[in-house]
């Protein structure tokens, strides 16, 4: 969940619940790349850039056609946009 760091801390439980929650949401290969990458201290690098990127693009389009999806899409062209920019 993309929050602020005080956000995260007020809805999302402690510890063992939330790696359950995750694990259960991601797949536990996933979590845990995503907890080594949280310990990464040189950025994000592009090749997981391009998979986070990648995993939306599928999400959206899954979504039904509605207000919710094009409203992703739009967001979705704003920020390759930008990418292909930098």
């Amino acid at each position: 969940a993309a929050l602020c760091a005080g956000c995260h801390r007020r809805n999302t439980p402690p510890g063992p619940d939330w790696w359950a929650w995750a694990c259960t949401r991601l797949g536990v290969a996933a979590y845990s790349y995503l907890e080594e990458l949280s310990r990464y201290r040189g950025g994000l690098r592009a090749h997981d850039l391009n998979l986070v990127i990648l995993d939306a693009t599928r999400r959206i389009a899954e979504l039904p056609l509605n207000d919710r999806k094009e409203w992703a899409l739009a967001r979705t062209a704003d920020i390759l946009g930008r990418k292909a920019a930098a």
